[in-house]
Parts: C-alpha cells; sequence; structure tokens
C-alpha cells in the first residue's frame, strides 16, 4: 500500500507580510485581531492582544486587498460575541482599519494602527 500526496508551496516572491503596531487599546482588555480578505474570510487571527504598542506580523499572505479587524473581546474567546437580547447582553465593540491594506508578492508591508 502507497500513499501519495502531491501538494504546492508558494515561493518567497509569490507571497508578502504585513506589519501591524497597534496604540489607542485600553488598559487590561483582550483584543482579537483579525486579518480579513477581499472576499470577507478572516485568514490569519491573534487572540489575547493585551499590550499597548503590540506588534503582529501576518506571514505568508498572498497578493491581494485585507481588510484588519480589532474585536475588544470581552469575553475573552478569540472572536467576535453578537448581542443576546434574550440574556441582555450587548455585542462586543469591534474596530476596523480606515483603509485597505494592500500586499504586494515579495513585500513586506508596515502599518501603524491607532485605535480610537
Amino acid at each position: 500500500d502507497t500513499l501519495r500526496v502531491k501538494f504546492k508551496t508558494m515561493a518567497t516572491d509569490e507571497t508578502g507580510s504585513l506589519l501591524v503596531k497597534l496604540s489607542g487599546l485600553k488598559e487590561n482588555t483582550a483584543y482579537a485581531l483579525h486579518l480579513i480578505n477581499e472576499k470577507g474570510a478572516v485568514v490569519k487571527a491573534f487572540e489575547n492582544v493585551y499590550k499597548e504598542g503590540s506588534q503582529h506580523r501576518f506571514y505568508n499572505l498572498p497578493a491581494g486587498n485585507y481588510t484588519l479587524r480589532l474585536v475588544d473581546d470581552q469575553d475573552r474567546n478569540g472572536k467576535f460575541s453578537p448581542a443576546s437580547y434574550l440574556k441582555h447582553i450587548q455585542a462586543e465593540p469591534v474596530y476596523y482599519y480606515p483603509n485597505p491594506v494592500k500586499i504586494p508578492n515579495g513585500w513586506d508591508v508596515e502599518t501603524e494602527w491607532k485605535v480610537k
């Protein structure tokens, strides 16, 4: 018995990376940082982001436009929790980076985000 699997990896010049520098975070609050592709799907995420001035790098990203979303993760589950009328719970606050982030092939992109 033989099992054969074919797969292809992308070359480093076919991908890019993104460094996000966060500021303006509230103290003693957990956040979840999501990178969203053009189709609206979460590509990669960082959970339990706590520190003011923290830096997070997303590696091996296919070229394209991305959106950044920051969730004020009040229940610390690493994702957005919607409101519940029956439980008297409001939705977690969500912040979006104001501009799309373009990642070209072979580039390392840096962006600073002051959360308001």
